[in-house]
């Protein structure tokens, strides 16, 4: 039996890697895949030897915090290489960790994937050296990561986003009845992320921006979707906190306010308006400062090359100031046409040189390659 190492550490890697495993199964259901995941991953027939919801962090501070159980993960992985001899590793973004993981696996002479690339092309630049070194195919998920991994000697392809591959409709009906939503009044979408450090941080500033802007606006309606695990936060006002039902909300809402992250691809793909917000702890701000080469923290505007909604960082996001720009774009229609767009656009850059075949099967292809 072939085996395959799998390595992810955040929701989003492992929902995207279960589709994955999904269309290598439907290749060869022989393969075993085990590793670092998570509960989707589970789903799809991977074998977990840790729970990678444990690990999710943001920032350089919340590495320290749970350095422990990294380290542990990583020891457990580690053994792994040598008791189940994989015929591949596969890593998924979480850099930090995984270069480790890949420098142990290339010691051992075991082909390394690297799915999702990690940020380097924003900061700590200096680690594509390293992954030059130890990773021997990258499957990225975002075209101008392409030549940027070219000009550093290291194989690449991009297999297209996978929030692209096609997936079941919205369910409206379910959505505003699970909410009582008004259909007929304008819906804001409260998007704090899906880390807990995320929720904690934002959650409040999302909550507080809403009350300013009922105050502007009163037939504003809120919802805020969480992770199930998030369920109990406390509620302020009637914004409506529902578990899941993310695709439900952005379809149903005139904005977003949204952590930065993949779920900005998720807001351009309905066509939403958003402002994007992010705080990190003071210490871990102070040093990405230091380290970020890129002036856009936002995928959408990175995609588009340019600033087309509104990016709000730290200190600036403040309920008063997110309030100030979602407030501009709600009552400007002109505004939220552009934006819808330029959105388009963003899309458009994303589906352009793929054509039809999803990312799952592109990465199928692949590891079949690697492993045959």
């Amino acid at each position: 039996m072939r085996k395959v190492l799998i390595s992810t550490g955040d929701v989003s890697g492992d929902l995207h890697v279960a589709g994955v495993i999904r269309a290598v199964k439907e290749r060869d259901p022989s393969i075993e895949f085990f590793g670092l995941g998570g509960a989707r991953m589970k789903e799809a027939g991977f074998r977990p030897l840790w729970d990678s919801s444990e690990l999710s962090v943001v920032g350089l501070t919340e590495v320290a915090e749970k350095f422990s159980s990294l380290a542990r993960a990583y020891r457990l992985l580690r053994r792994s290489l040598d008791k189940e001899r994989p015929d591949l590793v596969i890593l998924v973004d979480f850099p930090d960790f995984n270069l480790f993981l890949a420098g142990a696996a290339k010691k051992r002479g075991i082909p390394i994937l690297y799915f999702i690339s990690p940020q380097v092309w924003a900061w700590r630049g200096y680690r594509v050296r390293k992954i030059a070194k130890r990773v021997d195919r990258m499957a990225v998920i975002l075209p101008f990561e392409v030549p940027f991994y070219e000009k550093a000697g290291v194989r690449v392809d991009y297999v297209g986003h996978p929030l692209l591959e096609k997936k079941q409709s919205p369910d409206m009906e379910k959505f505003f009845s699970a909410t009582g939503l008004n259909k007929g009044k304008r819906i804001i979408a409260l998007l704090p992320g899906s880390r807990s450090k995320e929720v904690e941080r934002l959650s409040p500033v999302l909550l507080d921006t809403a009350e300013i802007l009922r105050n502007k606006m009163p037939d504003l309606q809120f919802v805020m979707p969480l992770a199930p695990g998030f369920l109990s936060h406390e509620k302020k006002g009637d914004v409506r906190i529902v578990h899941g039902m993310v695709a439900e909300a952005l379809n149903a809402s005139i904005l977003t306010i949204v952590a930065s992250g993949t779920v900005t691809l998720e807001a351009a793909l309905s066509g939403t308006p958003m402002v994007i917000i992010y705080k990190l702890s003071p210490i871990s701000y102070w040093l990405a400062r230091m380290l970020v080469s890129v002036k856009d923290v936002g995928l959408v505007n990175l995609i588009a090359g340019r600033r087309i909604v509104p990016e709000l960082v730290q200190s600036d996001a403040s309920p008063e100031r997110i309030a100030e720009e979602a407030y501009k774009i709600i009552s400007n229609e002109i505004l939220r046409q552009k934006i819808k767009e330029d959105l388009k656009a963003v899309v458009s850059a994303l589906k352009e040189p793929i054509g039809q075949i999803g990312a799952s099967s592109r990465v199928a292809d692949i590891i079949l390659s690697m492993i045959n």
